[in-house]
């Protein structure tokens, strides 16, 4: 229990996003709204490196969704370096420059997911955010789906603006 409680005091001195399920999602960086607005599926997605369950890029692809602001629809696997406006991921704690310049190989993390994403234009970081979760293997444990789809729900929402009524 004592874990638990720890965990939520850093999420929240951190800025955490969402916690639920078992799973953590942190260090978000929300996009400008023009850029959120853009994506739409099938969007490009990157995959650096392989998740804990050895899965590939297309598997990762797979159980991916877009969040219902941006239509829901699904991700491309894309190689790095042939599209301009994508998801990057990788499956550590990535930098959103790292991400968005395409670097690697990373090594995932075992014992546990930690998935970093990170929404880019060109080498140029738009939004990002981690999601850490003690018990999913990777993209072929069905709460992979869930639990992803709060990281990038969370990446995809635009800031907001500052005199706007919450």
């Amino acid at each position: 229990m004592r874990p638990i409680l720890l965990l939520l005091a850093l999420c929240l001195l951190a800025g955490c996003a969402a916690s639920t399920g078992g799973w953590v999602v942190h260090s978000v960086t929300k996009p400008p709204r023009g850029v959120a607005n853009a994506v739409r599926s099938p969007f490009p997605l990157v995959v650096l490196g392989r998740p804990p369950d050895g899965s590939d890029a297309q598997t990762v692809a797979a159980a991916l969704r877009l969040p219902q602001r941006q239509g829901g629809g699904g991700f491309v696997p894309t190689a790095p370096g042939n599209a301009s406006l994508r998801i990057a991921v990788a499956f550590s704690a990535a930098s959103l420059r790292t991400l968005c310049a395409q670097t690697g190989p990373v090594e995932a993390q075992r014992g546990h997911l930690t998935l970093s994403a990170g929404l880019c234009r060109g080498p140029k970081g738009l939004g990002y955010g981690i999601l850490s979760a003690q018990d999913i293997a990777g993209p072929t444990d069905p709460r992979f789906e869930p639990a992803a789809g709060t990281l990038l729900r969370e990446i995809l929402t635009p800031q907001r603006n500052a005199g706007a009524p919450r």
